[in-house]
């Protein structure tokens, strides 16, 4: 986020005087970030609340059950927006969307994107979502992703070692599909696969994330339980040495 550019003592020179006086460029103060789409005709009536942590909320009522909404996360003028591509998002059965807007650029938690502002929003509970891409043939076979409940998705598929490309879709229809940065229409997310093996396939709606990971054989688990059982009996003996 951009910061202020001037450091004039405001209780000599307010801002907007000096920009009036000097012709500097006052940007917004951090934080106020709006949700701007159909729901509203991109204007800025839609300003998000800070929550603290860089988690921005808006929880939106009165739209149409069911029906679907183009939108970004946006300043007053246009400097910072996101996702780069617009986000689509259903209405939930009594006409609300709770808008979630993070407001950091890189992430360490191991979920993508990683290295972009992410936009997160309620589940309407309307329609499920599927795995689509390489792996599936496309529209040959898509995957059922299961309910976990609270906006999180996820499906476990095989895969030979490759490249693939995919994306998450609302079942049985293109309207809604999450690309590379979260939003609509966006760019296949790309996956490479080193080792034949099973995947888990995790869509979090609220947090606005995706993942894709390989899940450990059964003789992985059983090797990672039989060393954590190893060392909790060298802590034992050791303390009992004492």
């Amino acid at each position: 986020m951009k910061r202020p550019l001037i450091s004039l003592n405001t209780t000599i020179l307010g801002t907007g005087l000096g920009a009036l006086l000097f012709g500097l460029s006052v940007p917004l103060a951090q934080g106020q970030y709006f949700v701007r789409g159909e729901l509203n005709g991109w204007d800025t009536s839609s300003q998000m609340t800070d929550e603290g942590g860089g988690l921005f909320t808006y929880q939106a009522t009165g739209l149409t059950p069911g029906a679907m909404y183009e939108f970004k996360i946006a300043t007053e003028d246009w400097s910072i927006d996101w996702p780069g591509s617009n986000a689509r998002v259903m209405a939930d059965a009594n006409g609300e969307i709770l808008f979630r807007a993070f407001d950091q650029e890189t992430w360490t938690d191991g979920w993508m994107p990683d290295a972009a502002r992410r936009v997160g929003y309620s589940d309407s509970g309307l329609h499920g979502w599927e795995l689509i891409g390489s792996m599936t043939g496309w529209d040959a076979s898509p995957v059922s992703l299961t309910d976990m409940g609270n906006g999180l998705y996820e499906g476990q598929v095989f895969l030979s070692d490759g490249d693939y490309e995919y994306k998450y879709r609302m079942t049985g229809s293109w309207d809604i599909n999450l690309g590379g940065d979260f939003g609509n229409s966006a760019g296949n997310i790309a996956l490479n696969v080193p080792v034949s093996e099973t995947y888990i396939f995790q869509l979090d709606l609220m947090n606005g994330r995706f993942d894709a990971a390989p899940i450990p054989e059964p003789s992985t688990y059983a090797l990672l339980i039989g060393l954590g059982a190893l060392g909790l009996a060298w802590l034992k003996r050791r303390r009992a040495a004492r």
